[in-house]
């Protein structure tokens, strides 16, 4: 008789260990999509001011901030100048996702972008 609950509960351990991790592998890669959303902003932002001028950067860091709770940074190589119109502006999207119910360290994920600037 003590055998059947004991298999009873570990079932009922196995079962809410699996939904928990598949729960905790989902919500991260809704986030790394979300990077995505973000990357197509910084894009808009790039083509609108000519480059990842200072004004652009600080619509980049208070999106950022309002949206994603300063969940993602963005570098650029090419500098801070504005550039000519249909010159393309490198950058780096450096993001820091964190795995719920799962005690692993934050993830550092880095995703390439390129965007053309449309200012004249």
């Amino acid at each position: 008789m003590l055998e059947g609950t004991t298999m009873e509960l570990s079932k009922i351990f196995i079962s809410i260990f699996m939904i928990l991790s598949i729960a905790s592998v989902s919500i991260f890669f809704i986030n790394l999509n979300q990077a995505q959303d973000f990357k197509q902003m910084v894009n808009y932002q790039i083509e609108r001011h000519g480059g990842l001028t200072t004004e652009a950067q600080t619509k980049i860091k208070n999106y950022s901030k309002d949206h994603f709770d300063n969940q993602f940074t963005v570098k650029s190589n090419s500098g801070t100048d504005k550039m000519e119109y249909g010159k393309e502006v490198s950058y780096t999207v450096n993001g820091k996702i964190k795995l719920l119910f799962i005690t692993l360290p934050v993830q550092n994920i880095a995703i390439k972008g390129a965007a053309i600037s449309m200012v004249r």
